[in-house]
């Protein structure tokens, strides 16, 4: 651990790196626009182009942020739960204008956002979809054409 002082210092690392692009993601596409379903978009090509950029460093974001320090869990679970209630907004509007599903907005965002944050398991760089190209098939998949 030459560049960093241990182990633990690397994940913690990794995880806020992550979180931050996360972040910043969520930001830019809620700020895009005020159209709903412009926000949405850009939201959900943010998430899959920073899983997409950086799969394995997502992975242990996903599996691995229980280990790091309680300060910075506590971070990120109000990061989380700003995305689930910014994104969880989007949907509402949507719904009241018939352009996504009915259904508790809450569970209606984690579903979305579940479509980019599991590509970390399947997407390959050097595959036939570039990351915009798989975020568009997945607006396409809820209706956002």
């Amino acid at each position: 651990y030459y560049y960093v002082g241990s182990k633990d210092d690397l994940l913690r690392e990794v995880i806020l790196t992550i979180d931050a692009n996360l972040l910043a993601a969520l930001k830019a596409g809620a700020a895009i626009s005020d159209e709903p379903a412009e926000q949405l978009r850009a939201i959900v090509g943010g998430f899959s182009e920073v899983v997409a950029r950086d799969p394995a460093g997502f992975a242990l974001f996903w599996h691995e942020k229980k280990w790091v320090s309680p300060e910075v869990q506590a971070d990120i679970v109000e990061h989380e739960r700003l995305v689930i209630s910014t994104v969880s907004r989007i949907v509402g509007q949507l719904q009241a204008v018939g352009r996504l599903t009915a259904g508790r907005p809450q569970i209606v965002a984690q579903a979305i956002l579940s479509m980019p944050v599991t590509m970390y398991m399947w997407y390959s760089a050097d595959g036939e979809y570039a990351p915009a190209q798989v975020a568009e098939i997945f607006c396409e998949l809820i209706g956002l054409t």
